[in-house]
């Protein structure tokens, strides 16, 4: 079951991550990025974070463009194999056009648009 929006563009990326759980700080990466929300993915083995759906969670995102810090509410979790994956909706997300999440989706949108009309 797909609760996407088709026409949402996504974006996958490999970025460092720090999830803050119950004043505890876990290791994961950014897998896939939206404006709305991202996947995030972590080894089993890592440090055991199990999130549950409707949990609010502070990220710091380590890309290319910089250190970010956002919220975000869980919307799904699941466990594939040696893999914790996690859904979240953000809830607080930078507006500055600066903040290297802008800067992904920025770029990726000017991509696609250019891809649309070569």
């Amino acid at each position: 079951r797909n609760r996407r929006k088709p026409d949402t563009l996504r974006i996958e990326q490999f970025c460092p991550s720090w999830i803050e759980h119950h004043g505890k700080v876990h290791n994961a990466f950014l897998a896939e990025l939206s404006g709305a929300g991202a996947k995030f993915i972590a080894p089993e083995a890592a440090d055991r974070l199990f999130l549950r759906k409707g949990e609010e969670i502070t990220v710091d995102i380590w890309t290319r463009h910089g250190v970010t810090s956002c919220k975000g509410i869980v919307r799904w979790s699941s466990t594939d194999g040696s893999e914790h994956r996690w859904g979240i909706e953000f809830s607080e997300l930078s507006q500055d056009a600066g903040d290297p999440i802008r800067v992904l989706l920025r770029n990726a949108e000017l991509y696609e648009y250019l891809q649309k009309t070569a």
